[in-house]
């Protein structure tokens, strides 16, 4: 019988959901009790809305929104505020994570598409969360986890976690709240979806025999180099040298003494070492020549677009298999990502199936959510 290799949680899922349904037209729930409380909620969403407008006109032209409703989720709605903090926090991931303000700014135009549905997504797993009893003692776990990441950040105290939280534009209660509603989400997955994930043995066992390329090592090799440069001369006047290196090698000198003495590279001073190559990490003519020799030989002229070089083989190492041990942990997360997926979205469309989605018309197109 196959053992059994269980994934930790932690992963946080990418839903789909059903969005843009109007008051008249939310989707019949599959349980009667909570398709009840959700028509309730659903009536008094639209009775708020007629009220909000006959409040506009009662005050006239003078009168100002103070804050635009963009979705709503059930009995829970998010805000234009909402939307545009996922957009910076959005940003800000996107400008740590390229280099390039330009690769950042083209991400961010595709990314930032997400942000409604990333808001809807969390709003319906928080809820589900509450439901299911599985916020109790969060509070603890977020403490606990604010105090690893201030010690794992090197910073003594709270007071420096905080300013350092200042700097980057944070709130410690905005941080928190942040983290809480992480954890509680993956509370929620770890209970619902990766509880029921398993690897199997035999699968692991599978994936590395078809995959054992993958897992091999490459041949390695250690070498020292003569280089003659084209730079500065007549590439005539650089076989000249090289054919006098060669010669004296030929008739058996010591590679590191000719090195020193006709090299021009920036390895001629300690005999022309440069250490260790994969295969597939040099020049292509150099390394059909070096992988070709055994330890101690030296390859012929061979010319490159710099110049003129003579490799010695010093040592090499075969490519090699890794021990399926070794790698287990490295295919089971392959394998177990790999079944992930489609139980999310299992879990997503229970849940749509289960819930009211109401996006405005105004940012339908802009921000797709399906």
């Amino acid at each position: 019988m196959d053992s059994v290799t269980l994934h930790p949680a932690g992963t946080r899922p990418s839903y789909l959901y059903r969005p843009g349904a109007s008051c008249e037209q939310l989707p019949v729930c599959k349980h009667r009790k909570r398709a009840a409380r959700h028509r309730k909620r659903a009536s008094g969403y639209c009775l708020g809305l007629t009220l909000l407008f006959s409040l506009a006109v009662a005050l006239g032209a003078d009168a100002k929104v103070i804050e635009e409703i963009v979705a709503k989720v059930n009995g829970e709605i998010i805000t234009f505020t909402d939307l545009q903090q996922e957009l910076r926090a959005i940003r800000d991931q996107l400008s740590s994570q390229y280099g390039e303000k330009a690769v950042a700014e083209k991400e961010y135009v595709r990314v930032s598409k997400q942000a409604l549905k990333n808001l809807i997504e969390t709003k319906l797993m928080l809820q589900k969360a509450e439901e299911s009893g599985l916020t109790a003692n969060i509070d603890l776990d977020v403490a606990a986890a604010v105090e690893s990441v201030r010690k794992e950040s090197g910073l003594p105290d709270m007071n420096a976690f905080e300013q350092a939280l200042q700097q980057q534009g944070l709130t410690m209660q905005g941080y928190r709240d942040t983290l809480r509603r992480r954890l509680i989400v993956d509370r929620l997955i770890n209970r619902y979806v990766q509880s029921k994930i398993a690897v199997m043995d035999s699968e692991i066992n599978q994936y590395y025999e078809k995959n054992l390329e993958k897992f091999t090592k490459p041949a390695e090799v250690d070498a020292s180099e003569i280089v003659l440069m084209f730079e500065g001369r007549q590439a005539s006047d650089a076989r000249a040298k090289a054919e006098l290196a060669s010669a004296e090698l030929k008739s058996g000198s010591d590679f590191a003494e000719v090195a020193k003495k006709y090299s021009e590279g920036a390895t001629a001073g300690k005999g022309g070492g440069v250490g260790q190559f994969k295969k597939g990490t040099l020049a292509p003519a150099l390394e059909k020549a070096v992988f070709a020799l055994n330890p101690g030989q030296h390859t012929d002229i061979v010319e490159t677009d710099y110049g003129l070089v003579i490799m010695k083989l010093n040592n090499k190492t075969e490519a090699k298999a890794v021990p399926l041990e070794e790698v287990r942990a490295e295919i089971q997360r392959e394998l177990y990502y790999r079944k992930l997926q489609p139980e999310l979205e299992k879990f997503a469309q229970s849940l749509r199936m289960q819930s009211y989605v109401y996006v405005s018309p105004k940012y339908k197109d802009e921000y797709p959510v399906e």
